[in-house]
């Protein structure tokens, strides 16, 4: 049992190994929804920059706002490394969630990565509100199809994770 199955538990969650050594936890009945995926040392997060003054912090140091302006804090990513290690293929093969994309969420250890299935919500095509506006295409991603039915689902699980 995984000690961030903080749902799992009382739904009888189990542990799996991986070929590559990470791990999964699955829910009975959700089996196609892992709750990690990825390695720990895979995280292209590089640390967290101001919005406003620039000031940078160590990403996994946990804080809000920045402590010299109270302004926004931005996640930076190491985008070259992302390019090379990450392709089409690798996230192909990956089963489907928001843990697909391990490397761009702040949390290593993928102990504490949990899910109830968010994520990989589709996008919509809208050709007539396109044609009304004068576009090539509109697309709308719908979020309901996420477990909670809402676009905060992601950011909550994340948050939880986080926090674990």
């Amino acid at each position: 049992m995984l000690r961030s199955d903080l749902l799992g538990a009382s739904r009888g969650a189990t542990q799996s190994n991986l070929h590559d050594g990470s791990r999964v936890a699955l829910i009975p009945g959700r089996s196609c929804w892992p709750l990690c995926y990825t390695a720990d040392d895979m995280s292209v997060l590089l640390g967290l920059i101001c919005s406003r003054c620039q000031e940078r912090f160590d990403a996994w140091q946990l804080q809000g706002v920045c402590s010299k302006c109270d302004s926004t804090l931005l996640a930076e990513y190491d985008t070259a490394r992302l390019a090379q290690e990450l392709g089409r293929e690798t996230l192909a093969e990956r089963p489907a969630g928001m843990w697909r994309w391990a490397e761009l969420l702040p949390v290593r250890d993928p102990t504490f990565r949990f899910s109830l299935g968010e994520g990989d919500t589709p996008l919509l095509a809208l050709p007539q509100l396109a044609k009304e506006l004068g576009l090539d295409s509109v697309l709308l991603k719908d979020e309901s199809v996420n477990p909670t039915g809402t676009f905060k689902a992601r950011g909550l699980a994340t948050a939880v994770s986080r926090a674990a």
